[in-house]
């Protein structure tokens, strides 16, 4: 009887040279480690950039449909406090009642915007390039540096961007400088 080869198990599954997605070199994406925790009245700085193929995002068109997605996708745990659009992302700060009430607006808006940008631009496919990033803004410096950031007088550039603040009464307070 002529004896087998042994099988080699180690082909198939687990850790391997080379396995797993591969990176685009000079392009960094957001963590797919668990997102931090969200309280209620502590604010979020959320950075969401779009695909290189949808180009800028600055044109009146896009500009006027991304502020009015903002304001419809306010919900009584989710709602956009701060945004500014640049050329190719976005910057938002948000205020959440808890880590589902944020992913699911982000999720609602995520949706929102991708549909309406690929309604205007008359194409298909993915507008925004991998996950939202997130920055809990917990710390009553963190919130100020914050809003000095998005304060159209503190801005190095001014004029190269468009920073606007959602108006609203009962904003909770945060320190401003």
């Amino acid at each position: 009887m002529e004896s087998r080869k042994p099988v080699k198990t180690s082909s198939r599954g687990g850790r391997r040279p080379g396995a797993g997605r591969k990176s685009v070199i000079g392009r960094k994406m957001a963590s797919h480690k668990a997102r931090p925790r969200v309280r209620a009245k502590t604010p979020v700085h959320i950075t969401m950039r779009m695909r290189p193929e949808i180009g800028s995002i600055r044109a009146v068109r896009v500009r006027k449909f991304l502020v009015a997605s903002f304001a419809e996708a306010e919900t009584r745990r989710f709602r956009v406090r701060r945004y500014s659009i640049q050329k190719n992302h976005l910057h938002l700060i948000c205020d959440a009642k808890s880590t589902e009430a944020l992913a699911s607006g982000m999720q609602g808006l995520n949706i929102r915007i991708a549909r309406g940008l690929n309604r205007i631009m008359d194409r298909r496919g993915a507008v925004l390039d991998g996950r939202y990033h997130v920055e809990i803004l917990d710390r009553g410096d963190l919130a100020r540096d914050a809003v000095c950031f998005f304060d159209e007088k503190n801005r190095p550039c001014a004029g190269l961007t468009e920073w606007a603040e959602i108006p609203d009464e009962d904003r909770p307070e945060h320190p401003r400088p």
